[in-house]
């Protein structure tokens, strides 16, 4: 996809992820996320729960939106046992639109 922004062509990108059901760029959000510039949009696929294995800090960098086909169709769910330190970090000027975040304890 290609952006006109004041007379100035900025490329952006839609990086999908998913799982086996959908075609998707990358399997899994940390592979999309470290790939993403800023202008880019990470879609999360409905239907596909991306179980976040978070022993280190999620990054969603400067610029990139985070989207989804609904909070329960497209989620990121943390996993029983995700360490306490464990975060996502917006760094900032990120649109996040469609999408569930969700931790599962170990009573689930």
């Amino acid at each position: 996809m290609s952006l006109m922004m004041s007379g100035a062509a900025l490329n952006a990108h839609v990086l999908t992820v998913g799982g086996p059901q959908y075609p998707a760029t990358f399997a899994g959000l940390t592979a999309a996320l470290a790939a993403a510039a800023s202008g880019d949009a990470v879609f999360i696929l409905p239907g596909t729960a991306v179980p976040a294995s978070l022993t280190e800090t999620l990054n969603v960098p400067y610029g990139v939106s985070l989207l989804g086909g609904g909070p329960i169709a497209s989620t990121i769910v943390m996993p029983a046992g995700t360490p306490a330190g464990a975060t996502i970090i917006f760094r900032g000027n990120n649109y996040v639109e469609g999408i569930g975040f969700y931790h599962r304890d170990s009573t689930q």
